[in-house]
């Protein structure tokens, strides 16, 4: 079955956003609703966490799954908020279930380093 137009520029959109990105650093890739209230919660410590790691190769992509349905089909996003560690274009974390900046940073800090994540590394 041939894509859509519109599934064609989702995947373009989600490329050029999270997999190419994720070749050299990691990508924090929140599945979220506007309508999810523990999506808003989440929202401002996702923020915090993607300011603090900018530096060391770290960022925050957000999926509006009713706006990029195909999208979180694909992921096959059931509940919400989903978050995601993206690298090399594929997860290699689940966060979904962490909700503090504590365990947050610490999974991060473990990830940078057994991903070898180039601080250097611009996009």
């Amino acid at each position: 079955m041939a894509l859509s137009l519109t599934e064609k520029q989702a995947i373009q959109s989600f490329q050029e956003r999270v997999v190419i990105p994720s070749q050299s650093k990691l990508v924090i890739l929140d599945f979220f609703a506007e309508w999810c209230g523990p999506c808003q919660q989440l929202t401002p410590i996702l923020e915090e966490i993607a300011d603090q790691y900018a530096d060391r190769g770290v960022r925050l992509v957000k999926v509006d799954v009713d706006k990029e349905e195909f999208i979180a089909q694909q992921y096959q996003i059931r509940s919400m908020p989903t978050v995601y560690v993206i690298h090399g274009g594929k997860p290699i974390a689940n966060m979904t279930n962490i909700r503090t900046i504590t365990h947050i940073s610490s999974m991060l800090d473990n990830l940078i380093k057994s991903h070898d994540i180039s601080t250097a590394a611009k996009y």
